[in-house]
């Protein structure tokens, strides 16, 4: 059983928590010993190879937490967590342990996976960096830009410095006060309007453009033009990005369209 376990890829561990909460190490399989710089001949040697030491110090709180919650209640520990392998370098990894028995002592002692994650959380950081850079570009594009996914075309998720601007509302308004809804700014029969003409235009692989009239910050409406393009994203998700364009010019007072 000892050699199938050392041929899983990730760490396999037995570790129990002592009174003063030290997190003792009791077994550790081959793919453990190299996720934490170590061997079975070092583990055999240290009586007392704690992994409390190899967690990253901001993290240990966290980690007790759910280890503690796991002794009080029964449930799993399923947490992330970083261990240190050199001065200023670690590791991201995926802990998930249970209770497998008590000790002579009745001291619990889990039994663990411990899989090494750090090129996840190196991806999710790029991929968490290039979004924020897409982000701050989108926010800066000129004119009154927004984007909204398609099964609900007046729920604002990013919208440009110039859109703010356009509408008057400052950012909080919009997005605190009016939840990012843009229709509260339309009347519940020009919502009704503007989603079946987008729908239908999505439909027929129509260019999508309707015109309607919104509610400024003033309390006047303006006409404008609500242009569209459809966006594919990863998961086979869609979004939308849009424009507005004032075209009141040529309609009269506070004219609502259709």
């Amino acid at each position: 059983m000892n050699y199938l376990i050392d041929l899983v890829t990730g760490g396999v561990c037995l570790f129990k928590v002592t009174a003063n909460m030290h997190i003792v190490v009791t077994y550790l399989n081959e793919g453990g010993c190299r996720l934490f710089g170590t061997t079975k001949e070092n583990l055999q040697r240290n009586a007392a190879y704690r992994l409390d030491e190899l967690i990253y110090p901001e993290d240990k709180s966290r980690v007790f937490t759910a280890i503690g919650r796991a002794m009080a209640t029964g449930e799993n520990v399923d947490i992330e967590m970083r261990t240190i392998m050199h001065k200023d370098e670690f590791h991201w990894c995926k802990l998930n342990a249970a209770i497998q028995k008590y000790d002579e002592n009745n001291m619990p002692v889990f039994h663990a996976m411990i899989t090494d994650i750090t090129r996840i959380k190196e991806a999710e950081g790029k991929a968490d960096r290039m979004n924020d850079a897409l982000v701050k570009m989108f926010k800066n594009l000129p004119d009154p830009i927004f984007c909204t996914d398609t099964d609900d075309m007046f729920k604002l998720r990013i919208v440009s410095e110039d859109f703010i601007k356009f509408l008057g509302f400052s950012r909080h308004q919009l997005f605190e006060e009016h939840d990012g809804r843009l229709d509260d700014f339309v009347s519940d029969r020009k919502k009704k309007y503007v989603e079946a003409t987008i729908r239908k235009k999505m439909q027929q692989g129509e260019k999508i453009s309707v015109r309607y009239s919104i509610r400024t910050k003033n309390g006047n409406f303006i006409v404008v033009e609500d242009r569209r393009k459809v966006v594919d994203q990863d998961g086979g998700m869609k979004s939308m990005i849009c424009r507005l364009r004032d075209v009141t010019k040529g309609f009269v007072g506070n004219v609502e369209i259709e």
